[in-house]
């Protein structure tokens, strides 16, 4: 059987290849031409002149360069490989760029210093933030400023409240303990560490001890104040007595305390003397499910089927004084997306309450606390905003300028850049998406499947042969990034699906590492984070395979062992 080889790159094909396993160039069809005739022996004269006649012409079989034979989308993509291997490779490179600066932009806003929680207490304005504690007069001159606590940091959801002795007690929930402060800022001692968890918040009870409730442990633990573990109840479950991610505590005026689930609609109580349930729960049932009023109606339709509620509740004020019960909460489809609901000392609904900054801004409320004069202090994470609202008119009242103000205008500043810099980087990973789809679209629409055969040879007659690659290089590159060993050797459109696929199995285990999921959003058990974790790890490690053996496998391909 005769050779075949390529005239692009000079590569040994089997007879019936009809395109270039190397470089796509369309091979003309092997038919052989017919041989001419043989002419007649010139005449000699020895005999009579035989009969005049035409011999058959010379013919020959031209190449079929313009046959139509039928392509696949494989052939379609190995041609885009071969044209468009300059303009795909910068386009990887670009998507490449805009995922780094998407990742890079929600990590840190994940990490970023955020205020947490705000109150007026005697006078004084108190801010905490992800990583400080600080108090400032009512001019907003700083007073002082804590970062740490003997010897550890100060870092998490740091909620506070104030004892009846003076002292401020703040939920450093990263490092598992409660920390004790003066009331002129210096750090008295620590309690709760072993015995509290890592993303609790605290209420300090009238006579002096500590009611926590975890979010993570679904549990309630009652200290002394010495730190001594009074009472532990909970537990996961919808039952009585049991939790699904509390996320907030008080008490009421007859020292009742009352704790706050996200993922169940209800307020339960407990006796402040023997901590035993009293029944029945507080509904919260007509504040989860109010009607999209502010909001589009159409969002509710991109909620998964099993998320029953519109909204969750977040964080709750019971506030003695006025006999009200403050709940904010949050729905995790847009910003701002956040409101108050208003109760009664019996637990009956009362209002709806939509807090409007001086500038007409919704405020995304997270936590409220008290704020002198009748006035509720709220805090606006996501915005780095604070303010105090007077609940009687509905008004939000300007906090003080200086340091105070400075310090939340550079915290908002960072938000701000972060925010652009994550939308710029999701709108380039859409748009790449989109320009891939496009090219495929516009050549499968615009040539069609019979003629682009045609089109492959007639714009890539002799496509030059591919430069040699260094193995090393390409075993390195394909560890380095998954699908980067096969663009180094022009599989773009290969190495492309390879890096996309390990970006979206990297985005649950972010959600997880971030605290995003934990924080009581995503209405799954706690244990379903752990399993989805290892099989996104598993499906990464299985990414980097194929793309560390696809490439050598490809590498071998063109140039051999």
């Amino acid at each position: 059987m005769d050779k075949r080889f390529c005239a692009g790159c000079g590569r040994e094909l089997k007879p019936e290849t009809r395109f270039c396993t190397g470089c796509g160039l369309r091979m003309p069809d092997a038919a052989a031409a017919p041989q001419a005739r043989e002419a007649p022996a010139p005449y000699s004269g020895a005999a009579p002149l035989p009969a005049l006649r035409t011999p058959n012409p010379v013919i020959y079989s031209a190449p079929s360069a313009y046959s139509v034979p039928r392509v696949s989308i494989t052939e379609v993509f190995k041609d885009f490989e071969v044209r468009y291997k300059g303009p795909l490779t910068a386009m990887v490179a670009v998507f490449i760029l805009f995922t780094a600066m998407l990742l890079y932009a929600n990590i840190m806003m994940s990490q970023r210093d955020a205020p947490i929680q705000y109150r007026v207490h005697n006078g004084v304005h108190y801010i905490s933030t992800t990583r400080s504690l600080s108090a400032y007069d009512e001019q907003g001159a700083l007073l002082w400023e804590a970062a740490e606590a003997g010897d550890a940091p100060l870092d998490g959801m740091l909620d506070f409240d104030f004892g009846m002795d003076g002292n401020l007690y703040l939920a450093n929930t990263f490092e598992g303990r409660i920390e004790v402060f003066s009331p002129d800022g210096n750090w008295v001692k620590s309690l709760g560490l072993g015995d509290l968890g890592t993303s609790f918040t605290l209420k300090v009870l009238r006579d002096g001890r500590i009611a926590t409730v975890d979010s993570q442990r679904h549990d309630m633990i009652v200290l002394s104040p010495d730190g001594r573990v009074l009472d532990q109840s909970g537990g996961w479950g919808n039952g009585p007595g049991s939790f699904k991610f509390p996320n907030g505590v008080g008490q009421l005026a007859d020292g009742t305390i009352l704790v706050l689930e996200t993922n169940v609609p209800r307020m339960q109580r407990f006796a402040p003397d023997t901590f035993d349930l009293v029944e029945p729960a507080w509904s919260t049932v007509q504040a989860v499910h109010r009607p999209y009023g502010v909001f589009p109606e159409s969002l509710k339709w991109f909620r998964p089927g099993n998320w029953e509620n519109y909204y969750w509740p977040m964080r709750m004020l019971a506030d003695a004084e006025s006999g009200r019960v403050y709940v904010t909460l949050a729905d995790d489809l847009e910003e701002p997306d956040s409101f108050v609901a208003v109760y009664d000392d019996r637990g009956q609904f009362v209002e709806y309450a939509d807090l409007k900054m001086p500038d007409g801004r919704t405020a995304n409320v997270r936590n409220l606390q008290p704020g002198g004069a009748g006035r509720i202090a709220f805090v606006d994470s996501y915005n780095a905003r604070v303010g105090l609202w007077d609940p009687d008119t509905g008004a939000v009242a300007d906090t003080p300028g200086g340091d105070m103000g400075d310090f939340l205008r550079g915290l908002r500043a960072r938000i701000t850049m972060l925010v652009w810099l994550k939308g710029a980087g999701l709108a380039g990973v859409i748009l790449c998406c989109l320009v891939l789809a496009l090219i495929i679209a516009y050549a499968w629409v615009r040539l069609g499947q019979d003629s682009y055969g045609e089109h492959v040879y007639a714009v890539n007659p002799d496509a030059p042969p591919l430069r040699p690659r260094s193995r090393l290089a390409t075993v390195a590159m394909a560890l380095l990034l998954p699908g980067l060993g096969h663009i180094y050797l022009g599989k773009v459109v290969h190495g492309f699906a390879l890096f996309a696929g390990a970006v979206l199995l990297a985005i649950p285990i972010y959600g997880h590492m971030s605290g995003l999921f934990e924080a009581g959003y995503i209405p799954v058990r706690p244990g379903v984070f752990i399993h989805l974790n290892i099989i996104c790890a598993l499906g990464i490690a299985g990414v980097y395979f194929a793309s560390a053996a696809g490439s050598i496998a490809e590498w071998r391909r063109l140039f051999g062992d």
